[in-house]
C-alpha cells in the first residue's frame, strides 16, 4: 500500500492540449524574425522555451532578447487557444474533483512563466483545484533536470513515494523519476507522439489515472 498524497500535472499537452499552439506562435515568431529552414519543434516538448530562443538565436547569428519572445510566444497561444476555445483535456475535470474529494493535495509544475500557468488554468475554471503551482521562474534547471518536481513535493510536504506525476513528454518522465516519483504517461488517445517508455503507467484518458491511484492504495 502506497497512500497518493500529491498528483502533479504537467501544464502544456496534459492539463489541455496546447502543443499546437506553442508551434504555431513559435513559427510565426520565427516568420517575424526572418528565421529560414525546417526546425523540429518537437525535439523541444517538454524543455524550457528559454532553451529553444536561446538555440534559435545563436542558429541564426542574431541578438534577441530571449524573454520578450518567451514572452510574445505566451501572449500568442493565450490569444490562439481562446480563438478556438480549446478544451480541457477528456477527463480531467472529472478526476480534478476525484481528487478533491479523495483529500489528494494537486499541483501543476511547469517550465513556464507564471503569469502564462494561471492564465490556462483560469481559461479552463479549474485554477481552484491546484495547492501548488511550480514554475519555471523558480527554477535554474528545467526538465529533465529533477528541481521542478522536487520543488512540488517540498511544497507540499509530501514524500516522494507518496506522490505521482502526469507527463506527456519524454524530458518530464525523466525529471519526475529522476525526483524519485512514479509517472503516468498520458498517450491522448494517440495523439501524443512523444516517446513515454520511461513512464510507470499509460492513460488515454485522464479520468483513467483514477483506477491507478486506487490501485497503489489497496
Amino acid at each position: 500500500m502506497s497512500e497518493i498524497q500529491l498528483v502533479v500535472f504537467d501544464l502544456d499537452g496534459v492539463i489541455l492540449d496546447s502543443e499546437w499552439a506553442h508551434e504555431k506562435a513559435k513559427t510565426r515568431i520565427r516568420a517575424e524574425l526572418g528565421m529560414k529552414g525546417p526546425v523540429d519543434l518537437t525535439a523541444f516538448t517538454g524543455r524550457s522555451n528559454r532553451v529553444f530562443w536561446q538555440t534559435m538565436l545563436s542558429q541564426a547569428g542574431l541578438e534577441g532578447d530571449v524573454d520578450e519572445l518567451v514572452r510574445r510566444q505566451f501572449a500568442i497561444v493565450i490569444e490562439e487557444l481562446d480563438k478556438a476555445g480549446q478544451p480541457e483535456s477528456p477527463g480531467l475535470s472529472s478526476l480534478l474533483e476525484f481528487l478533491k474529494e479523495h483529500g489528494t493535495q494537486i499541483a501543476v509544475s511547469s517550465g513556464s512563466e507564471e503569469y502564462f500557468i494561471r492564465d490556462i488554468l483560469r481559461h479552463l475554471g479549474i485554477e481552484r483545484y491546484f495547492g501548488v503551482i511550480v514554475t519555471g521562474n523558480d527554477m535554474k534547471e528545467l526538465k529533465p533536470a529533477p528541481d521542478i518536481y522536487l520543488a512540488a513535493l517540498r511544497r507540499a510536504g509530501v514524500a516522494a513515494d507518496h506522490a505521482i506525476t502526469i507527463e506527456d513528454s519524454k524530458a518530464g518522465c525523466q525529471a519526475a523519476q529522476a525526483a524519485g516519483m512514479r509517472c503516468i504517461g498520458y498517450l491522448a488517445c494517440g495523439k501524443n507522439p512523444q516517446d513515454l517508455s520511461r513512464a510507470d503507467y499509460r492513460i488515454d484518458r485522464m479520468e483513467e489515472a483514477k483506477r491507478i491511484i486506487l490501485d497503489l492504495e489497496a
